[in-house]
């Protein structure tokens, strides 16, 4: 069902991850899912908190504009992004399968539920539009996805 009226929607990535500081090598061999690390310690951690800046002096400027939810990829370094931000619009974050920049390549993902315990914002009854097919080319599979994936969340 379309969205009554006009609506914003803000696009942003995840902040610098932590395997780009250690060392692509040390993080695969200690990860569990080394497609999936969390955001740097300090680069990750201030681009969220300038992001979370940003988003506040928002608020400030405009206090009509709401944000009644926050979508983000599964992967730990987007819902570290995107967290602090659903937190501070005291809005829920949902967890869209159809953002991901590429296939983990067989890795297994975390579950909502999983990822709940750690992310309390997050909704685990949300459905996501869909997921990556596990065949899907890159660049072009991915790019017509972001295109489907655009068009159904702007008709929300």
């Amino acid at each position: 069902m379309p969205v009554d009226g006009p609506q914003t929607i803000f696009v942003m990535r995840h902040g610098d991850r932590y395997d780009f500081d250690i060392g692509m090598p040390v993080w695969n061999e200690t990860a569990l899912r080394s497609h999936d690390p969390p955001l740097s310690l300090d680069v990750g951690q201030a681009q969220v908190l300038d992001m979370l800046g940003h988003f506040r002096a928002l608020r400030e400027a405009e206090p009509d504009l709401q944000i009644t939810k926050v979508l983000t990829s599964p992967f730990l370094r987007c819902i570290n992004t995107s967290h602090p931000i659903a937190a501070a619009w005291d809005a829920p974050l949902l967890i869209e399968n159809s953002l991901w920049e590429v296939s983990a390549q067989g890795e297994t993902m975390a579950s909502a539920r999983e990822r709940a315990c750690y992310f309390p914002r997050i909704d685990i009854t949300y459905e996501s539009l869909f997921r990556p097919a596990p065949d899907e080319t890159f660049p072009r599979g991915c790019l017509e996805r972001y295109s489907r994936a655009a068009y159904a969340i702007e008709e929300g």
